[in-house]
């Protein structure tokens, strides 16, 4: 497993945050299609998803470590799989989005917009989950 013992709180939560931020670019580039992003919201319905990707296992752990809890926790496996679904929220609500912004396809300042507000909404959160000592 990986461990992050070495890092304290603060460089834990750059270090998510980060690894939040790249993901957000990634998932927001042409390199991930509609039709990927749909296979993993459909992989959910169809009890078919793979915790035991290292994506998912990577952002867990770092969670975990933040919050000084295993990567198992009930209340860890949520928030992770609460974060990565704000990451792709907007991807999955794609034709809904750009149908309220009256566009056929995201803008680049569109797609900065998209990073800005998921980047804070899970800074905060992790920011709450630190306060609260949750």
């Amino acid at each position: 497993s990986l461990d992050f013992y070495y890092l304290d709180i603060n460089e834990k939560k750059e270090k998510f945050l980060k690894i939040i931020s790249g993901l957000i670019d990634y998932t927001y580039t042409n390199e991930v299609t509609n039709d990927e992003i749909l296979l993993l919201f459909r992989e959910q319905f169809d009890c078919i998803g793979n915790i035991d990707n290292p994506v998912f296992k990577y952002i867990s752990n770092l969670l975990a470590s933040i919050l000084s809890k295993k990567e198992t926790d009930p209340f860890v496996v949520l928030q992770t799989i609460s974060i990565l679904s704000q990451i792709i929220a907007f991807r999955i609500m794609n034709n809904t989005t750009l149908k309220a912004l009256n566009k056929s396809n995201f803008e680049t300042e569109d797609l900065v917009t998209i990073k800005n507000i998921t980047l804070n909404q899970i800074e905060l959160n992790i920011d709450n989950l630190i306060k609260n000592k949750v």
